[in-house]
């Protein structure tokens, strides 16, 4: 009689999704999700995917219905105005940080941290140079943290674009 495996434990990126959601909602931030739109099930407006990728805005403000489930995320919003129902499996999130200062973390990929390793077996370590390397893609590492490289300075920042005045006037 053969011993009966271990049982199987869910996935740790739906938690590492929920526990950042609120970590950064509690901060009072945007959370924001950077998707791979390669993958199979991504379901987004094609017209905002840039090569091959997407970020959303996650927040309650932002969304209708969000659910953070345990094997998608889903939810309605507007995108140039028109409602439209995004549907993003789990494993292509790439990352999750907050828009204002980048605090977030890459989600692992279902080929790196299995749902369940045997407790026998040693798991892989893999060296991280001493110097970080530039590059435009987030790590892939969950231990490692990625700040996105910023999309237009907010307003009031030094080279941030002067507002425009506006065209409307004060009625009395």
């Amino acid at each position: 009689m053969s011993p009966t495996p271990p049982p199987q434990m869910p996935s740790v990126g739906p938690y590492l999704l929920r526990a950042l959601y609120a970590w950064i909602n509690d901060a009072g931030f945007v959370p924001q999700i950077l998707v791979d739109c390669t993958m199979e099930g991504v379901e987004v407006p094609a017209s905002y995917v840039k090569a091959g990728k997407i970020v959303l805005n996650i927040s309650m403000t932002a969304t209708h219905n969000l659910s953070l489930g345990d094997t998608d995320v889903s939810f309605v919003s507007r995108f140039n105005g028109a409602s439209r129902a995004v549907r993003v499996p789990i494993e292509a999130i790439i990352a999750i940080y907050a828009r204002e200062n980048g605090h977030g973390m890459a989600l692992p990929t279902y080929g790196q941290l299995p749902a369940s390793a045997p407790t026998n077996q040693p798991t892989a370590v893999q060296a991280v140079p001493s110097e970080p390397q530039p590059s435009d893609e987030p790590p892939r590492d969950p231990t490692q943290v990625w700040t996105p490289p910023p999309e237009q300075p907010m307003p009031g920042d030094p080279g941030a674009p002067k507002p425009r005045p506006t065209h409307l006037r004060v009625i009395k």
